[in-house]
């Protein structure tokens, strides 16, 4: 007798505008994996604020729509014309998110990184390691707070490495489906490594040691099985202590000094190791002269691959652009996406629980970023307890996924499953094909992708309240006919 394991639906509870959904020691809702259809045949999935979550359903192919009115919006797919490559979707394994993870039982974090990472979840093919503390950490600390340590003989990963990072990010690895990306990113330099008057007098000193700390941090991770893919120089240069990159003269001088030589002689070349400009999001920080200042510059523009930056970026799409048409060969990263930062108010101000509205931000925010040449798009924090902690700053945010560990719970928030709708269905190595509309309404959003298993995956986003008939067309399979409903989130997936 063959045994059919149904999934598991979301055991929804009631939230602020829709329902999250709750996993406990014996129940957690899940997705199935995608499996391949006939010719013809295309997989549905649906995400609303009125509570489906992942809804599937299968349409066919027809030669002719089945409704013509001049209200119906025609997507019309044209696959030869074709845009960047997609390196993946993914999320940070903050020091905050690794410990409240790990504040879990071993089946429960186990599960929330399958959740995350594996083909009954949401398949997320990338990752971003902050390189020692950040302001999601309990404290302030580096890799080497012993003073003058120019040696770095002192070099230490703690706990929040040890413990919590380093063992979730490797079960996330044998988990991913399609690979992981990983990238790092320091937040701050030890504080005697920021000594002004050394900085003027003997920089290279203090340079020098700093590059150092970058491959020690590599080779530490590399002897636990772990390797990156990538690295940025410094989170958001304008906004945090960091080697004083209050300009971007500084961090090309840093690069092709130091910096990059330290990486090639170490075995991280650029074939293996892909070096990222810029990781800001500020107004303080412009994007394109920061850009400019590094890749103009030969020397310091052979270490790069790519551009980070962030979505909190003002008329970023257009710097994006604008730094696509300049250089067309380095790729462009979104690295971190915030939602509902909260700083000096009351620290036990309880996480927003089921908010829809973060949910169609997140899908129009990643539709928008790959509409402009980008690669690969993280969120910040992977998971907060239900305060949006611990935060050494008092600042509180709202993650994908919440977790209470007093009662031995987590909670899926909506945005959880807007990231999903895209992370799922396009694998790494997807391109971007164009989508074309007979009529664009403010509130609705597509985008299609083709992806390395002859797969097209399609996604909308209606984040408004009127719903909105909508007929896909792709030429060489026919037309189908759909509904989308008002706030709602939607992939379709078919195979050529």
């Amino acid at each position: 007798i063959a045994v059919i394991e149904c999934r598991h639906e979301c055991a929804g509870r009631k939230g602020k505008d829709s329902v999250y959904c709750a996993c406990n020691a014996t129940y957690c809702d899940d997705l199935d994996p995608i499996t391949k259809q006939p010719v013809g045949t295309i997989l549905s999935y649906q995400t609303s604020q009125s509570g489906d979550r992942f809804k599937e359903s299968q349409l066919k192919f027809t030669k002719q729509s089945d409704h013509d009115n001049e209200d119906r919006i025609t997507l019309t797919l044209d696959k030869s014309k074709k845009f960047q490559k997609i390196f993946g979707i993914g999320a940070a394994f903050t020091d905050a998110a690794a410990i409240n993870i790990g504040s879990l039982n071993k089946d429960m974090s186990d599960r929330v990184i399958k959740d995350y990472f594996s083909a009954s979840g949401i398949g997320f093919s990338m990752a971003r390691i902050p390189i020692a503390g950040t302001d999601y950490s309990t404290h302030l600390y580096t890799y080497d707070d012993t003073k003058d340590d120019y040696s770095l003989e002192h070099f230490t990963m703690p706990d929040e490495d040890i413990k919590y990072k380093i063992p979730q990010i490797k079960l996330a690895k044998e988990v991913a489906q399609h690979g992981l990306k990983l990238m790092g990113s320091p937040w701050n330099t030890p504080k005697w490594l920021n000594d002004k008057e050394l900085l003027k007098t003997h920089p290279d000193k203090q340079y020098e040691t700093w590059a150092n700390y970058f491959i020690k941090f590599l080779d530490g991770y590399k002897k636990h099985g772990i390797e990156l893919w990538g690295l940025t120089m410094q989170n958001e240069p304008m906004s945090f202590s960091s080697m004083q990159f209050l300009n971007a003269s500084i961090e090309r001088d840093f690069v092709k000094k130091h910096l990059g030589p330290a990486l090639t002689k170490a075995g991280y070349t650029k074939d293996k190791m892909n070096l990222m400009v810029y990781d800001d999001g500020s107004a303080q920080n412009p994007m394109i002269e920061y850009v400019d200042t590094c890749l103009s510059d030969h020397d310091a523009a052979k270490y790069f691959t790519g551009i980070a930056f962030h979505c909190y970026l003002p008329n970023r799409y257009a710097s994006v652009d604008a730094l696509h048409e300049k250089y067309p060969d380095a790729f462009t990263m979104m690295t971190e996406c915030n939602q509902n930062s909260r700083h000096n108010t009351d620290p036990f101000t309880p996480a927003t629980l089921g908010d829809w509205g973060q949910a169609t931000d997140y899908a129009n925010q990643i539709v928008d970023t790959f509409h402009h040449w980008v690669s690969g798009w993280i969120a910040w924090n992977l998971a907060l307890d239900t305060f949006g902690h611990p935060n050494k700053d008092l600042k509180m945010s709202d993650p994908p996924l919440v977790i209470d560990a007093k009662n031995e719970e987590y909670f899926k928030n909506p945005n959880f499953y807007a990231i999903g709708h895209f992370s799922k269905f396009v694998a790494p190595d997807s391109v971007r094909v164009e989508l074309t509309a007979s009529k664009t309404p403010g509130s609705f959003r597509f985008i299609a992708f083709e992806s390395p298993d002859n797969s097209m995956v399609i996604a909308l986003v209606n984040s408004g309240a009127v719903p909105h008939d909508v007929t896909i067309n792709d030429p060489t399979h026919g037309k189908v006919d759909v509904h989308v409903p008002g706030q709602s989130i939607q992939s379709y997936i078919y195979w050529n």
